[in-house]
């Protein structure tokens, strides 16, 4: 394998948030093999990187226009030298195109979840970003999702031509791995991840609301930030109180690394019950691989990455989308035997650590192989926009 010189935009190099952790772990497993260059919106967490990091680009979420000129400024600036330019979130990826382009390299793209959809509406917002959108995945030479419903609904507005891949997203087991710790606790499940209404943690309480008599000492845990007074955590608090889940449901908010592994490692299960809400939806949940390298049994509902990641029985339950029951049923067949909750231990773990980035970078450097050794793509278009 030839080396490359690969360059990167993304949000940042860490663990805050989702595509945060996914791009280190990318980033970090290919800077073993191959040059990297980073452009970021926030700084890294530390300066141990191998790799230089510039922390460049807009810090805002956003599809605008200035959003978008001053990422393809800042792809001109830094990432001239490199052989492919990674967008490894969807928002920089129209300017990073662009600048891929306009410098002849070959572009790459991580699809994550819900900020891939490209818009049909008529105003003329949607207008201008479907016509980004269209372009960018038309410059494409190699796209990379750990959801197939990303493909599905990116391939109602432009054909991707078999330029995508399934590709997982892995875990680090540096970071997460069974703790030694003891809790005193009494049982719980958990649920990792920002309060929005697409994790489904209303669904999740009122499960446990019918499992109530039968496990009377079940608790819920809920880690992962959130902000005060919206729509949907005073929903959660009405629900809490309705079904009668005061006392037993607790709202964390975001913890430490080493709490985190220590709920992961004690909970008696790690619950996703992740809906489609208005259009939102999970892609590939990060959250069970770091749940089952610290041994906890994983629900989650089909139709995401969920569906790759469990092996119903085994290391957990796969649930359909929308009903209250069947997450009962699967928390209650593992909160009431032991056993069986100690064999899907084992096997989560097993799991886990067969998706390390180190493996899953495998699919990315080949992919950097083939792209590299052929022409870029022709000028991005709007056409079928």
């Amino acid at each position: 394998m030839n080396t490359r010189h690969i360059g990167y935009v993304t949000t940042s190099i860490s663990t805050h948030a989702g595509w945060d952790t996914l791009s280190k772990g990318i980033v970090n497993a290919v800077a073993k093999q191959h040059k990297t260059t980073v452009l970021t919106a926030k700084d890294a967490e530390n300066d141990t990187t191998s790799y230089p990091i510039h922390a460049v680009l807009p810090t805002g979420i956003s599809f605008s226009l200035w959003t978008q000129a001053r990422i393809f400024v800042q792809c001109l600036r830094f990432l001239r030298h490199v052989d492919a330019i990674h967008a490894l979130v969807e928002p920089y990826a129209p300017g990073a195109a662009l600048a891929a382009w306009v410098l002849r390299k070959p572009f790459l793209i991580t699809l994550a979840g819900t900020y891939c959809v490209i818009p049909t509406g008529s105003r003329l917002r949607d207008r201008i970003k479907r016509r980004m959108m269209v372009a960018m995945y038309r410059s494409a030479s190699f796209i990379a999702t750990g959801s197939l419903k990303n493909i599905e609904l990116i391939e109602q507005v432009v054909p991707l031509e078999q330029r995508w891949k399934f590709v997982p997203f892995g875990i680090d087991l540096t970071a997460f791995q069974p703790t030694t710790d003891t809790r005193t606790d009494t049982p719980f499940v958990l649920t990792v991840g920002g309060l929005k209404p697409r994790k489904g943690t209303d669904m999740v309480v009122r499960a446990l609301s019918l499992l109530k008599d039968k496990h009377p000492n079940l608790k819920y845990k809920i880690a992962g930030g959130f902000k005060p007074n919206t729509p949907f955590l005073d929903h959660l608090k009405r629900v809490i109180q309705e079904t009668g889940m005061e006392g037993r449901v607790e709202i964390l908010g975001r913890v430490s690394d080493q709490e985190l592994r220590s709920l992961y490692t004690h909970c008696s299960a790690m619950v996703l019950a992740a809906q489609t809400v208005n259009g939102s939806f999970e892609g590939f949940p990060m959250v069970f691989y770091e749940a089952q390298a610290c041994g906890a049994p994983v629900i989650g509902t089909t139709g995401y990455g969920s569906d790759y990641i469990i092996h119903p029985g085994e290391n957990g339950f796969l649930i359909p989308q929308g009903v209250v029951e069947p997450i009962a049923e699967a928390i209650d067949a593992i909160v009431g035997d032991p056993a069986l909750r100690a064999s899907m231990s084992t096997r989560a773990i097993e799991e886990a650590a067969r998706h390390t980035w180190d493996h899953i970078s495998v699919h990315y450097l080949a992919a950097y192989d083939r792209v590299c050794s052929t022409p870029p793509a022709s000028k991005p278009t709007g056409k079928n926009s």
